[in-house]
C-alpha cells in the first residue's frame, strides 16, 4: 500500500529512501529495518518497482554506543571549562577573605568595608551559580524541537566556551547576517558549535599561531537554508585527510583525541536536524560549513 500510494513520487525521483521502521518480531523483540524503493520502468503496461530492506539494528546500536562515548568525552571537556571559569571568582573570594582577616588583625574593621566585601562575594558567587546553570542546562536531554535563531544558539554556546578562548588568547569574531528561525534541538546544535570551536582553539594553540582567530558567520541561503561557517586561521587540514575528519575514531590529536566529536556533529546535523555539514580549507585555515533548513513562513 505504501508503494501504491507513493508510486508517482518513486517514478519522479527514480530512487526513494523510505526511511527506518521499528518492527516487532514474534518473540517481542524490536528490530530496525531500512527500506528503499527504485523505479524500473513499465513492463506489460504496468509500473514496476523494486524494493529492498536491510536490518540496521546492530548499526543503530553501534551509533548509540558511539554517541554515549562522545558524550563522556564532551563531559570531560566541559569539566575542564568549568575549572577555567571558576578559577578567577574563587581566587577573588579567597583574596576578599584574606583582606577581611587582615582588617581584623589590624583592628581596621568598619561596616562600610564589610558591606563592600559582602557585595563583592555575592557578585562572585552569582557568577559561579550562573556557570553551573549554563552547564547543567547544556547536559539536559532535548525532548522537543525549538524555534530559534542561530544567533541565540551561538550566544548560548559562547557562555560555555568564551572563558576558555580568552584564557588561550583566541579571538572569536561573530558576523551574523541572518535572523531566520530554525526548528532544532537547541542544546544538540549548541554542542556542535562548541565541539567545532574547541577543535579550532586546540589547533590554534598547538600550532602556536600568533594572532589566533575564529570567525563565525551566519547567512541566509536562497530562503531555504541558513548557513553557518566556523573558520579559523590555523593553517588548515591536510588535503589527504580532510574528507575523513567526520569518520568515527579518526583524530589528528594523537593520543589526546577520541575522534568522536566531529562524528557526533555530523550525526546531529544530518540525522537529527536534516541539514548538511562539511569541511573545506581556505587561504589561512579550515572552515566547517553547516546548512540547516529554515522555517518556511
Amino acid at each position: 500500500n505504501h508503494i501504491k500510494n507513493n508510486i508517482d513520487i518513486i517514478k519522479k525521483e527514480n530512487h526513494v529512501d523510505d526511511g527506518e521502521y521499528i518492527i516487532k518480531t514474534k518473540s517481542g523483540e524490536e528490530i530496525v529495518w531500512k527500506f528503499t524503493s527504485s523505479y524500473l520502468g513499465k513492463f506489460d503496461k504496468k509500473d514496476v518497482v523494486i524494493s529492498s530492506a536491510i536490518d540496521i539494528t546492530e548499526l543503530k546500536a553501534k551509533d548509540k554506543f558511539i554517541i554515549s562515548q562522545s558524550r563522556h568525552a564532551a563531559m570531560g571537556e566541559m569539566i575542564s571549562m568549568i575549572a577555567h571559569q571558576w578559577r578567577q571568582p574563587i581566587t577573588t573570594i579567597s583574596m576578599i577573605a584574606n583582606n577581611i582577616m587582615l582588617d581584623i588583625d589590624l583592628d581596621e574593621v568598619d561596616n562600610d568595608s564589610f558591606k563592600a566585601y559582602s557585595k563583592s562575594i555575592l557578585v562572585q558567587t552569582t557568577h559561579l551559580s550562573n556557570t553551573i546553570e549554563d552547564f547543567r542546562n547544556f547536559f539536559k536531554q532535548d525532548k522537543e524541537l525549538t524555534e530559534v535563531t542561530i544567533d541565540e544558539i551561538i550566544k548560548n554556546a559562547l557562555n560555555i566556551v568564551q572563558n576558555s578562548l580568552d584564557n588561550n588568547s583566541v579571538e572569536l569574531i561573530r558576523n551574523i547576517n541572518s535572523q531566520s528561525k530554525v526548528s532544532v534541538y537547541a542544546r544538540e546544535l549548541a554542542q556542535v558549535f562548541i565541539n567545532i570551536i574547541n577543535n579550532s582553539r586546540d589547533v590554534l594553540v598547538d600550532r602556536k599561531i600568533d594572532k589566533k582567530e575564529i570567525m563565525v558567520s551566519v547567512n541566509d541561503y536562497i530562503d531555504d537554508y541558513v548557513t553557518i561557517c566556523i573558520c579559523d586561521n590555523g593553517k588548515g587540514i591536510d588535503d589527504n585527510i580532510i574528507d575523513r575528519v567526520f569518520e568515527p575514531y579518526f583524530t589528528t590529536k594523537d593520543k589526546n583525541g577520541t575522534g568522536l566529536g566531529l562524528y557526533m556533529c555530523k550525526m546531529i546535523i544530518e540525522e537529527h536536524l536534516n541539514g548538511t555539514i562539511y569541511a573545506e580549507n581556505n587561504e589561512s585555515g579550515v572552515c566547517f560549513v553547516i546548512k540547516i533548513p529554515v522555517i518556511q513562513e
